[in-house]
């Protein structure tokens, strides 16, 4: 009887393990199917965005990432998980444009290389910032990631600029910090790109300029 059974089990093990293999394919062939549709909706926010739309539509999304406009929230569930996404995609393109700057050079060296990045990073990041300043005041998510931006921005500038910050008494180093901190904002980015009219390196040069004067 054991024997018989054996027999079986070495007939129909194959055909088993053939359908679990089966079943393991295909479940990692729709999660991946998944995820490239979740990469391709926030590839086409990004596109659409870098074009001038503010606030895409749906249908647009949904066009250009070539999936269906229902489908859009089976891979997102909520608009918030959507702008999460969005989010953690714009960061890692920002995190690839902020290089080390050397603490230990003269203060023209170091004014040299924030500027650079500064202006390398607010364009790349200026149609998306636009977005989130709309945003910001009905999405809690987007307001803490501003922060978060901002905090780390301010936190550069403390430890590129240390040694002048630390000559000054405490009244006068906040102060410094502050206006280091407004002039090398995207927002005064912004003022000189899209309301002063500059190029970027007229934009760069102004901004230079500023700090330098700040940091007498």
């Amino acid at each position: 009887m054991s024997r018989e059974r054996s027999e079986v089990e070495v007939r129909e093990s194959p055909e088993w393990i053939d359908d679990e293999r089966d079943e393991r394919d295909a479940t990692d062939g729709r999660v991946a199917r998944r995820e490239r549709n979740r990469a391709a909706v926030v590839d086409a926010i990004m596109v659409l965005v870098k074009a001038g739309e503010l606030e895409p539509s749906m249908a647009d999304v949904a066009s250009l990432a070539g999936v269906s406009e229902r489908s859009i929230f089976r891979h997102f569930e909520s608009r918030e998980a959507l702008l999460a996404a969005v989010i953690e995609r714009q960061l890692e393109v920002a995190a690839s444009l902020v290089q080390p700057i050397a603490v230990g050079g003269s203060v023209a060296d170091r004014v040299h290389g924030l500027v650079l990045e500064r202006a390398r990073l607010y364009e790349e990041i200026t149609p998306m910032r636009r977005v989130a300043m709309r945003v910001a005041d009905r999405s809690d998510l987007v307001a803490a990631e501003l922060h978060t931006a901002r905090v780390w921005f301010r936190d550069e500038l403390e430890t590129l600029f240390a040694r002048e910050l630390a000559r000054r008494s405490v009244p006068d180093r906040r102060d410094l910090l502050a206006g280091l901190s407004t002039a090398t904002s995207w927002e005064a980015w912004n003022v000189l790109r899209e309301h002063e009219g500059c190029s970027v390196v007229r934009a760069r040069r102004v901004t230079a300029k500023t700090l330098m004067l700040l940091l007498r």
